[in-house]
């Protein structure tokens, strides 16, 4: 894939004029709504994680379902300024990833918690380096109220969902440009 240079030259001299016109390329776009909707995820998921005793696969879920709903209506009306009758094309397909997506990232999560969270956890805690951060954050920062356990799993499962939405956004781009929101 080559640049253009003409592109490449216009872009430069928009963006140095104007900052906010970078907005004008569909790309920079799904870099803003994918941030706003990571934003969206994680702070449902950390609400929901942490104020019930919903599993974190299932508060994964719920806060994936939720952002998707978000990143579709923010791709679909600025991102790639689809119209008329591509929304029906566009919802289904963009529905289709989704599921993959919603699927691959709540199995993970899933799989994570039930396979490995426990013993990873406990071998963590056996670390004295560790040990004197958890308990720096919890006792000097009075940043979390629970156990070094609790907050080990807290840590752990976002680092997880980082991990999970890394891998989601490298095929979502080309695939949101070249399939689902193809004009």
């Amino acid at each position: 894939m080559s640049i253009d240079k003409k592109i490449l030259k216009q872009f430069t001299k928009d963006a140095i004029r104007n900052p906010l016109s970078v907005f004008k390329y569909s790309f920079f776009r799904y870099i803003l709504i994918g941030v706003l909707t990571v934003f969206v995820g994680f702070g449902i998921f950390n609400f929901i994680s942490l104020t019930s005793d919903i599993h974190g696969g299932a508060a994964n879920f719920i806060a994936t379902l939720i952002s998707l709903i978000f990143n579709f209506s923010m791709s679909y009306a600025w991102t790639f300024k689809v119209q008329g009758k591509q929304k029906i094309r566009s919802l289904t397909r963009y529905s289709m990833l989704a599921a993959f997506n919603l699927s691959f990232e709540t199995f993970s999560m899933y799989g994570f918690i039930e396979l490995l969270e426990s013993r990873l956890i406990n071998f963590l805690l056996d670390s004295p380096n560790v040990v004197k951060a958890v308990d720096f954050i919890l006792v000097e920062l009075d940043f979390y109220e629970g156990t070094q356990e609790g907050l080990m799993q807290a840590i752990l499962r976002n680092l997880l969902k980082v991990i999970a939405l890394l891998m989601i956004i490298s095929w979502n781009f080309v695939l949101y440009k070249r399939w689902v929101f193809r004009k």
